[in-house]
């Protein structure tokens, strides 16, 4: 996807292309959390790395040009940080997610979170 963004970054504005990419990632995101089976995480995490790379492309020359080439390399490796520290802590707090519901509510997925908050909390926010 590196490829064709990059062609794509040359038509279009980053703000469109961001957007794009954020967009992309959300609905590979939708389609897991509305009905989680196999083929649709396989789809999802498809069309999240499909988000994910198209960002990383926008992102590098933004970055360049928001923080300045003196700084380009110490925002970059901070960047990096991160998106590492991110994925990460991702799996721990899915775990945790997922170890708090039990019985027919795991299998509910996105609902069962949301029962599982409303018998806690008492109420949605």
């Amino acid at each position: 996807m590196s490829i064709p963004s990059g062609m794509l970054l040359e038509k279009y504005s980053e703000k469109k292309m961001m957007t794009a990419a954020f967009s992309v990632a959300f609905f590979g995101s939708l389609i897991l959390a509305l009905s989680p089976n196999y083929l649709n995480a396989v789809l999802s995490l498809f069309l999240i790395g499909c988000g994910m790379a198209i960002l990383q492309v926008v992102i590098n020359p933004v970055l360049r040009t928001a923080g300045g080439k003196e700084n380009y390399t110490f925002n970059s490796i901070l960047a990096q940080l991160i998106f590492g520290l991110a994925s990460f802590v991702s799996p721990l707090v899915y775990s945790g997610m997922v170890s708090e519901l039990r019985g027919q509510e795991a299998a509910a997925g996105l609902m069962g979170l949301q029962q599982q908050y409303t018998r806690r909390c008492g109420a949605l926010p």
